[in-house]
């Protein structure tokens, strides 16, 4: 099992308590309203106005978290991606290009005259064959930092969000036991409404940073997929010399 889905498995189990929090905190909420003498029926209704509230906010955050449930993203599937490009094409290349250094700069151990300084002038470091080469390992080496990027965005994007629902379920359970009294309730339940905005508002902010992250790395693949604008033409440039 992967960290991530370690991560994951965590995430549900907090919400899966939550759910129960939440079937715990209307139970305990009702049996204290049912003692509550009929001449405080004006506090009554504002307590069951204040738990239907809250009972509607969780439902809407529901909503939205099976939506974000469905599709959660893939980290390491990124990660490996990621490695790929760096590897197998990013190092390939740079190898390559180091190797046309060394060639020209030993052409002239081997071979002199009007043809070797034609070569020369092929695999020389601001000929186009060698600018292509490098600019095809920058490529590679962009490729790979976007795809880390929006792997680290999404695992920033779930840790934050563990971290804010560990923190509703420390308010619900706080909450809870203070709904227990009639001098409790309110406070517990405003305790909860107040968990759910921190919940609420930290998880808004942490999707607000990882869409800047993932749209930054977008721009990145959508530059490096017209990196041929580097090249003259629009082409690999030619291996040969005339």
């Amino acid at each position: 099992m992967t960290e991530f889905s370690v991560l994951m498995n965590g995430i549900n189990e907090k919400t899966a308590r939550c759910n129960t929090m939440m079937l715990s905190l209307h139970d305990t909420v009702v049996d204290l309203l049912n003692k509550v003498p009929g001449w405080l029926d004006w506090w009554v209704e504002k307590v069951q106005a204040l738990l239907a509230e809250i009972k509607r906010i969780w439902t809407d955050a529901w909503d939205q978290i099976k939506e974000v449930y469905s599709d959660p993203g893939n980290p390491m599937r990124l990660a490996e991606a990621a490695d790929v490009m760096t590897d197998k094409v990013q190092s390939v290349v740079s190898a390559q290009a180091a190797k046309i250094s060394h060639e020209f700069m030993h052409v002239d151990d081997r071979w002199r005259g009007p043809a070797s300084e034609k070569y020369k002038g092929v695999i020389h470091s601001e000929a186009l064959q060698p600018k292509a080469v490098r600019q095809y390992s920058t490529t590679a080496s962009n490729v790979s930092g976007a795809l880390n990027e929006c792997r680290w965005a999404i695992v920033g994007f779930w840790l934050t969000y563990a971290g804010a629902l560990a923190l509703l379920l420390w308010s619900l359970v706080k909450g809870i036991r203070s709904c227990a009294t009639i001098a409790g309730v309110l406070p517990g339940l405003l305790t909860i409404m107040t968990g759910f905005a921190t919940f609420s508002g930290t998880v808004s902010v942490a999707a607000v940073g990882a869409q800047h992250f993932l749209s930054q790395a977008a721009n990145t693949f959508k530059r490096e997929a017209n990196g041929n604008d580097y090249l003259p033409g629009g082409h690999w440039p030619p291996v040969g010399a005339w």
